[in-house]
């Protein structure tokens, strides 16, 4: 796994062979009202199925982000959430951003990396990270890492091991911010729980999901 900053043309397909190229499958632009509840990707490619999921015995919809154990925060052009988890135990199971993908039938997608755009509050808790689960197997993470404050519009991408997946799979993925000390620096065990932004960012996809398709997919 690596983390790395990138600037990122959405959309823009790259031929890598002559079987299978690269394109971004779900992007999220957040312009306008942030929405208390899921939030459809504004782009969602004809690869991956519509319609919604059972997660934890509920109904989710397919292809949209959604909160768990976080609260809606309204600041306009972003995904704002509060109430993170503010100890230095991570929980894996709540106080989550989150969305879920399945291909399109009789599609095999190669999954490579995840594109976004992220800040917190001075209070916010200041350990980052995002983890991928496919169906019921183990959780994949990204390297936890310092948030950045919003106000500085960090932009970043989460290069992951390349995850083939099939119509029969079932993928989620997960952002989970937590930790006692605050981003701002202020001393240890204050942390209030913040808020995280997912915002808007100029001239740029505000968050993307990459993957490479198989020509006969």
């Amino acid at each position: 796994m690596k983390l790395k900053a990138l600037l990122l043309a959405g959309g823009l397909a790259v031929s890598l062979s002559s079987t299978a190229f690269a394109t971004a499958i779900l992007e999220w632009e957040f312009e306008g009202t942030n929405e208390s509840g899921e939030l459809s990707a504004t782009t969602i490619s004809d690869s991956l199925q519509s319609g919604t999921a059972v997660i934890n015995e509920e109904n989710v919809l397919l292809n949209a982000l959604r909160r768990q154990g976080v609260n809606y925060y309204n600041v306009p052009n972003t995904y704002s959430s509060t109430s993170w988890n503010n100890t230095d135990t991570f929980l894996a199971y709540t106080d989550f951003v989150a969305f879920t993908i399945t291909p399109a039938e009789g599609t095999q997608l190669t999954l490579t990396d995840l594109y976004y755009s992220v800040g917190g509050s001075g209070n916010a808790p200041a350990t980052g990270l995002w983890g991928m689960r496919v169906n019921t197997d183990e959780w994949i993470y990204q390297e936890e890492y310092a948030i950045d404050l919003f106000s500085n519009r960090t932009t970043l991408t989460w290069d992951f091991e390349d995850t083939t997946i099939t119509d029969s799979d079932r993928v989620e993925f997960r952002f989970w911010a937590y930790g006692s000390e605050a981003i701002d620096g202020r001393p240890e065990g204050s942390s209030l729980g913040g808020q995280m932004r997912f915002f808007n960012t100029p001239e740029q996809v505000d968050m993307v999901l990459n993957a490479t398709i198989p020509e006969s997919s």
